[in-house]
C-alpha cells in the first residue's frame, strides 16, 4: 500500500517536471500572436514558475547563511560576504512570457559585483590626464 503511493507520487513529479520541461516556441519577432499562442506561453510560465521559484527560494535562503560564515571566515571582508549574498538573493524569482519568448534572460544566480555590467566600457585614466 506505502509503495504504491510512493510510486503514485513520484510519477506525478515526474509527470509535473516533464510538463513544465517541455519548451514553447517563440513566437517569431512579432508581436501578434493568436490567443491561444498567448495562453500556451503565459501557462507555460506559471507551470516553470510553479519548479523555478521554490528552488531559487532555497538557493536564496541558502546563501544568506552562507555569506555569514563568509563574512566571519574572512576576518570580516563585507565585500566577499557581499558578493555571496548578492549572488544568492538577487537575479529572477519568477519565470515571465518574455523569459519564454527570449526577449530577456532569466538569471538564476545574481551579479557578484556592484561595479559596472561587463558590456559597459570603462574609462580609463590617459597618461597625459595626470599631472
Amino acid at each position: 500500500m506505502r509503495e504504491t503511493r510512493v510510486a503514485h507520487c513520484l510519477a506525478i513529479a515526474v509527470l509535473a517536471l516533464a510538463l513544465t520541461a517541455v519548451p514553447i516556441p517563440a513566437v517569431a519577432e512579432s508581436d501578434e500572436g493568436g490567443a491561444f499562442s498567448k495562453f500556451a506561453i503565459g501557462i507555460g510560465a506559471g507551470l516553470s514558475t510553479l519548479v523555478y521559484t521554490p528552488l531559487k527560494v532555497v538557493y536564496a535562503l541558502t546563501a544568506i547563511p552562507i555569506s555569514g560564515l563568509v563574512y566571519m571566515w574572512s576576518a570580516g571582508n563585507t565585500e566577499m560576504a557581499g558578493r555571496v549574498m548578492r549572488s544568492g538573493t538577487q537575479g529572477n524569482f519568477v519565470v515571465t512570457p518574455e523569459h519564454l519568448r527570449g526577449n530577456q534572460t532569466l538569471d538564476f544566480v545574481g551579479p557578484a559585483n556592484e561595479g559596472p555590467d561587463e558590456d559597459e566600457p570603462v574609462e580609463l585614466a590617459r597618461s597625459d590626464d595626470r599631472r
